[in-house]
């Protein structure tokens, strides 16, 4: 039986364009969300969370500090598909004491795709409004997930694919992200291991759950902030990383994601995230679609050290040379 998956989206503009989706399994979201949950009650903190909003200037103690590193340990873990007790993927819940946990008490199965627009669409096809490239990547990025993600073998469901609001398109472009075009598009050029559950919508809500309407759950906007801090991490290891800021430490989970050599077929056979996430980055050369895996970017707190060239006498050479001979 496939399992019915509901997809978060966030974004981000800085240094490219990223879009990011986080697969939740209906089947697991109440635990995921448990788990959430209760490190956001050990921590004592109850507003958004965001990767962004951490700087220099926050406390390596703030409780968000250390619940966004909280929530990116349970955020691995609940994408590890197997090898559960055998090579577990530990992770903690905020607390005072923090609560380490070696392993879930069962997988959760999440999945996480990354689609990195390196240009930020200015290379996008002439004629095209800039929220219409927007649309066009998000697609991109959706179907090319889902594709290299499921197969036959392992097909999926799709339920409700939720983004981070409307109110920054409407006030950047004068509309609303198209939200039927871009999903019934995805349905027409998906394939047959793919299918959507008969009430599937595309719904911007609110990542601040404290902002949500009345009608909306704000377990979908935590959903969304987990995706946010996704993100974040990937993109931070990606093109910046630097383990002199706070934000290193919080985010290994990320790099160790960035590690893993993807297109190591063999390698990723034995891994305990089989299929589990892909981060991918697209550009235009030639009015053609380039694509590749992201890669671990060089830590900026290394100092680059220049070779110089090793200078040896002649005659030192010689003698050598004459030795071996």
């Amino acid at each position: 039986m496939a399992e019915i998956y509901d997809i978060y989206h966030d974004e981000s503009k800085e240094e490219a364009y990223w879009h990011g989706f986080l697969f939740v399994p209906r089947s697991q979201r109440q635990y995921l969300l448990y788990l959430l949950a209760s490190s956001r009650s050990g921590a004592d903190w109850e507003k958004i969370i965001s990767f962004k909003d951490i700087n220099k200037r926050t406390g390596r103690r703030s409780p968000r500090v250390q619940l966004v590193e909280s929530w990116l340990s349970i955020a691995l873990a609940s994408l590890q598909y197997q090898k559960l007790f055998k090579l577990p993927t530990p992770f903690y819940l905020c607390g005072n004491p923090r609560c380490y946990f070696r392993n879930l008490t069962n997988l959760i199965g999440c999945k996480f795709i990354i689609f990195k627009e390196r240009d930020k669409h200015t290379k996008m096809f002439y004629g095209l409004s800039g929220l219409t490239c927007i649309e066009t990547t998000f697609r991109m990025g959706i179907k090319g997930g889902v594709h290299r993600l499921f197969s036959d073998k392992n097909p999926i469901i799709i339920g409700n694919v939720f983004i981070d609001g409307n109110q920054h398109y409407i006030r950047q472009f004068g509309r609303d992200f198209d939200i039927n075009r871009s999903l019934r598009r995805f349905t027409q050029e998906s394939r047959d291991y793919v299918s959507f559950t008969s009430d599937s919508k595309l719904i911007a809500q609110r990542s601040d759950h404290e902002k949500i309407k009345a009608h909306e759950n704000p377990d979908d906007s935590h959903l969304l902030q987990l995706c946010d801090i996704l993100i974040g991490g990937v993109r931070f290891h990606s093109y910046c990383p630097d383990s002199r800021s706070i934000k290193y430490k919080i985010s290994i989970p990320c790099k160790e994601l960035l590690s893993r050599d993807s297109n190591n077929y063999f390698r990723m056979q034995q891994s305990r995230f089989l299929n589990a996430f892909t981060l991918a980055e697209a550009w235009l050369q030639d009015d053609e679609w380039q694509f590749a895996s992201l890669k671990l970017g060089e830590d900026h707190a290394c100092p680059k050290v220049k070779q110089l060239p090793l200078l040896l006498p002649a005659s030192g050479v010689k003698k050598r040379i004459s030795r071996l001979l």
